[in-house]
């Protein structure tokens, strides 16, 4: 793939790729989800195996790598929805710096943008780098109001309880629907059978 993948783009460190506009992350998330939608991949989709072409769209990659654990559909949804969060905020899902990144101990992504989403500001997970929050002026551009549905649908594909999750077709519609409002996602996190 001409620019390699996405984890390539997102993950800037010194010597890597421009900075992801936010229409070339939406495009992304928008076209991974309806390639797994149309070819019901099963898998561990990671920001690593979903590649960029050159007019950045999304192009899903090897998911069948015999290294990988047989993962189950409500698996393939969680991680999804981790790399929509991942897409979005622009910081890897966990690591030995995330607790650092993003302060208050927190250990995991989606566990970060759920308690914002409890505190009723799920736009301070987006990537700063952006620069869609400092264009804020009292009332949400296109860009805000996309982000915020985009991280409600990584919410709502991680959802702690498995049968609870978003469906891979619903997501597709959602992000191909002007009119279709976000999925309702519940504050606080709730436990695994809540």
């Amino acid at each position: 793939m001409p620019h390699d993948s996405l984890s390539k783009h997102l993950f800037v460190t010194a010597g890597s790729p421009t900075i992801l506009s936010w229409d070339c992350r939406s495009k992304i998330i928008t076209g991974a989800a309806q390639g797994l939608h149309h070819f019901h991949i099963h898998g561990c989709v990671t920001s690593s195996n979903i590649l960029i072409e050159s007019d950045f769209t999304a192009c899903l990659g090897d998911f069948g790598s015999s290294d990988l654990v047989k993962m189950s559909s409500e698996m393939d949804v969680f991680f999804f929805g981790v790399v929509v969060i991942e897409v979005v905020s622009g910081h890897r899902s966990s690591g030995d710096d995330l607790p650092m990144v993003l302060g208050n101990g927190f250990k995991f992504l989606v566990d970060w943008v759920w308690a914002l989403h409890e505190k009723g500001c799920i736009l301070d997970a987006l990537d700063a780098n952006l620069g869609i929050i400092s264009s804020y002026n009292g009332c949400q551009n296109r860009n805000m109001v996309e982000a915020k549905k985009i991280l409600l649908i990584g919410l709502a594909r991680s959802h702690p309880d498995p049968k609870k999750r978003l469906k891979i077709e619903t997501v597709v519609d959602i992000l191909k629907s002007n009119s279709m409002p976000p999925p309702q996602v519940p504050q606080p996190k709730p436990n695994h059978g809540g």
